[in-house]
């Protein structure tokens, strides 16, 4: 039997599928109001979310280059 694999997502990355969903139900049905917040909230999610990626990466060379040591 094969067993399911446990996906761990961030915060931000949740978010970001959140409101990227919002942003194309908005867009599909037309709707205004859903657009737009789907919109601003995609923009604050993803540069939140580059933000994160780039902390996470510097941390991991760090740990990477301190256990060379």
């Amino acid at each position: 039997m094969t067993q399911i694999p446990e996906i761990n997502l961030n915060q931000n990355l949740w978010a970001l599928l959140i409101s990227l969903t919002a942003l194309g139900t908005g867009e599909f049905y037309c709707l205004y109001n859903l657009k737009h917040f789907g919109f601003i909230l995609s923009t604050l999610t993803g540069i939140s979310y580059v933000f994160t990626l780039i902390a996470y990466t510097i941390n991991y060379w760090n740990q990477k280059v301190n256990n060379k040591r």
